[in-house]
């Protein structure tokens, strides 16, 4: 293990960020994500969709429309050798033991690891096909060529909560966490019978409950997206306001140039008034039935053509509060509507009460700033929030362990 100032390249911070590039007046829309893990302006491809670029630092990144999502991730330390590597693989962990599954893959890998704090646990580099590990909650691997050098630096902390969220001081109820530990095993019964090729999991809300899937049903190979959505962002340009559900139209039309949305697709989100799944779930299929279409400026039905075609199918998954009572009976029945057509399956997976809706300590992450746009950094910038992180998910992972 690595920490301090042993290593010449410094690596204090990781981003991923999905860009959008609209030619002319063909507005046609093609995208990429970009790893960013150190210090200059240039980057090379990893594949057709994933680029490794350089950063400075968060303030470096553009605040521009062009960006769909930006995932910022902090290195908390490095393990392993660094060298020459031909594979990349992004990882989820488990909590529990988790020094302990750090030296298992880099043993079993013979590769250079940067344990992280963000979307994602680690990022591995390595040479041959990735040996997987027990506590792995998800992998996936992408062709590299390259070498990685790299150093940690110190985490500068902020102080003050940002708005918009719920501090919580103290860990939920028991009642809660086994809550959400019975959503976690019910929601990998429900993958396991899907077998999803994508997991659509939108920022921040749904985060979390990608976690609590795959605590009960790890994902090897599937893709992973993950758009910024939400409402307690905006980024002001050229005299108008992107907000979230803007960002999710641009991702939504990104993926759809690129032809990467085929096969089993899991739509997953939380569920409190269903206001926002309703939206999420327009944009992608459009309304249905006899009641008054919604008319607005932003496009729906982006994903219609390849439902309707056979190539994709989308399973929309809403874990929803007090047992989605509070969910509203016209969001409800909109939901309902595209089932009964065809266009979607819908699936409600009730919990006591949803505590990590807007609640930054355990959700692990947040937005830079409300006008940043969506750019998002990890809790652990926050003066004891990534204590109350960890806690909390170490509390549901020992009642999956002993109770199921």
């Amino acid at each position: 293990m690595r920490r301090g100032h042993e290593i010449p390249i410094r690596c204090d911070r990781f981003f991923i960020i999905v860009y959008k590039y609209v030619f002319t007046s063909v507005l046609l829309v093609v995208g990429l994500i970009s790893i960013i893990y150190s210090t200059s302006s240039y980057g090379f491809r990893l594949d057709r969709f994933t680029q490794l670029s350089y950063y400075s630092n968060i303030g470096d990144i553009p605040v521009s429309e062009n960006i769909i999502a930006s995932l910022n991730h902090f290195a908390i330390e490095t393990y392993g050798e660094m060298g020459d590597f031909s594979r990349v693989t992004l990882l989820i962990l488990r909590f529990r033991d988790r020094m302990r599954i750090i030296e298992e893959i880099v043993k079993r890998n013979r590769g250079f690891l940067i344990h992280l704090a963000g979307v994602y646990d680690a990022i591995l580099f390595h040479n041959n096909e990735f040996s997987d590990v027990n506590g792995v909650l998800y992998s996936s691997t992408h062709s590299f060529d390259g070498s990685i050098s790299t150093n940690i630096d110190e985490i500068s902390y902020i102080d003050e909560t940002p708005r918009h969220s719920f501090k919580c001081g103290n860990p939920p109820p028991e009642e809660h966490l086994e809550s959400l530990a019975e959503a976690s095993v019910k929601l990998g019964e429900l993958c396991a019978s899907i077998k999803p090729d994508i997991i659509y999991a939108p920022l921040r809300g749904a985060y979390p409950l990608l976690r609590l899937m795959t605590l009960s049903r790890g994902l090897r190979g599937v893709k992973a997206l993950f758009p910024a959505t939400s409402s307690f962002m905006y980024l002001p340009l050229n005299g108008r306001r992107l907000w979230g559900h803007d960002f999710n139209v641009m991702m939504l039309e990104t993926l759809v140039g690129l032809n990467e949305l085929r096969g089993r697709m899991i739509y997953i989100d939380e569920i409190v008034s269903g206001g926002m799944i309703n939206a999420h779930t327009r944009h992608m299929v459009g309304d249905v039935g006899s009641g008054k279409k919604r008319r607005g400026r932003r496009k729906c039905g982006i994903l219609l053509p390849l439902v309707q075609s056979g190539e994709l199918s989308i399973h929309v998954v809403g874990v929803a509060d007090n047992y989605g009572r509070r969910m509203r009976m016209d969001n409800r029945r909109a939901m309902e509507e595209r089932e009964k057509n065809g266009l979607i399956r819908f699936h409600i997976i009730p919990t006591v009460h949803l505590c990590t809706e807007d609640n930054v300590p355990l959700l692990g992450i947040n937005y830079i700033g409300r006008d940043k746009g969506p750019r998002i950094f990890s809790a652990i910038r926050i003066r004891g929030f990534w204590e109350a992180y960890r806690r909390f998910w170490m509390e549901i992972e020992k009642i999956l362990e002993t109770q199921y």
